[in-house]
This record gives structure tokens, sequence and C-alpha cells, in this order.
């Protein structure tokens, strides 16, 4: 019993210091966009996406997102950079609905949003 009490311990470690942060991170992107927030949100947007904020605004408010929902949440570490993925749906004001996956990498202890489901005409 005592291996499984620290089996228990070592996956909440792993969800606390990775998945955590990682669906938080998207969790504050898309609060942000929900709140009408756009610079907030351009700020969890990895510097290296090769977007400016006027272009990102653009995007984003061509069609206002009303809430997101969380569906699944992986992170892995190779060669010791890390880098998850968080799915889940969008649900835009006009009604509509876009399941998809944001892509994030871990820079500076801190989670960005580097692709993926980042706006309504993400690919």
């Amino acid at each position: 019993m005592l291996g499984l009490g620290g089996c228990g311990a070592i996956v909440y470690t792993v969800y606390r210091t990775s998945i955590a942060p990682a669906r938080q991170a998207v969790d504050d992107y898309y609060g942000a966009l929900a709140r009408g927030d756009d610079r907030a949100a351009f700020e969890e947007v990895c510097p290296g996406a090769g977007i400016t904020f006027a272009v990102f605004t653009r995007l984003v408010d061509a069609k206002p997102m009303l809430r997101w929902r969380t569906s699944t949440v992986n992170v892995s570490t190779v060669n010791g950079s890390t880098s998850g993925t968080v799915g889940g749906v969008v649900t835009y004001r006009d009604g509509t609905t876009r399941a998809g996956v944001v892509d994030l990498v871990k820079q500076r202890g801190g989670w960005r949003l580097c692709g993926g489901l980042l706006s309504p005409n993400a690919p």
C-alpha cells in the first residue's frame, strides 16, 4: 500500500507542475478573449508565432468568442524542450462552435500558445 501512495504523490506533482499550468495558460487566453481583452490574450501568444497585435485583433474581433471548454491536456519533454497541446471547444457569440487543439511551448518557465486554434480563422 505504501507504494501506491507514492505513485499518487508523483501523479499529483506532475499535474500541479506541468498539466495544470498548461491548461491555465489556455484558459487565461480564452478568458481574456471572452472579456474582450485582446491585449491580455496576445501576451499569451509565442513571440515567434509570426503575428502582429494589429493582425491578431482583426482576426479575433471578426468573430468574438463567448467561452472555451477544455477537453484534453497533453504535456511532454523531448531533448529538454517542453511542449504540449490543449484540446477543447470554442463557443462563439453567434452560437457556432469549433473544436480544436492549441499548441503550447514552455518558455522561460511559462507557457506560450504557439499555434493551432488561436483564432476563428486558424486552420
